[in-house]
């Protein structure tokens, strides 16, 4: 497809409608809009400008999500609930053993240059304890 004008948001490109309502279109800046998105192989890449989801929220299943950033100017994850009626947990992690083996494990671990700052450790016996255990590093001299 080739349109005779210049790049503008003024123009759909392509639009796609059944019974009356749209359910894809491009505009004519490449702007694509559609009423949902499948991807079944190859997966899914945004290169500039990030992803936004206006509402719904997002679930991943099945694989584990690894955030990276090489930016030393910017935070890699902001959790932000804002509201004055809030009343839920801001963040819930859970950590569940599908199998009835027993021992310890760590359900958070937060690090700083490969050095363990605190993690959460859930040991599992006959009754569950967990404990929170804390530590403070100043360069290479850490203490609980």
């Amino acid at each position: 497809m080739k349109a005779d004008k210049d790049r503008s948001s003024d123009f759909n490109l392509a639009y796609f409608t059944v019974d009356d309502l749209e359910v894809y279109s491009v505009r004519g800046d490449g702007l694509a809009s559609s009423g949902a998105l499948l991807v079944t192989y190859g997966g899914q890449t945004i290169e500039q400008n990030g992803l936004s989801i206006q509402s719904g929220g997002l679930t991943v299943s099945d694989d584990p999500t690894t955030m990276n950033s090489d930016n030393p100017h910017r935070r890699v994850l902001t959790v932000t609930a804002d509201s004055q009626l809030f009343d839920q947990d801001v963040v819930r992690i859970s950590a569940k053993r599908t199998t009835s083996r027993w021992g310890t494990f760590i359900a958070i671990l937060c690090a700083c240059d490969a050095v363990p700052h605190f993690h959460f450790l859930s040991t599992l016996f006959l009754t569950s304890q967990s404990r929170l255990q804390l530590t403070s590093c100043h360069g290479t001299n850490c203490r609980q």
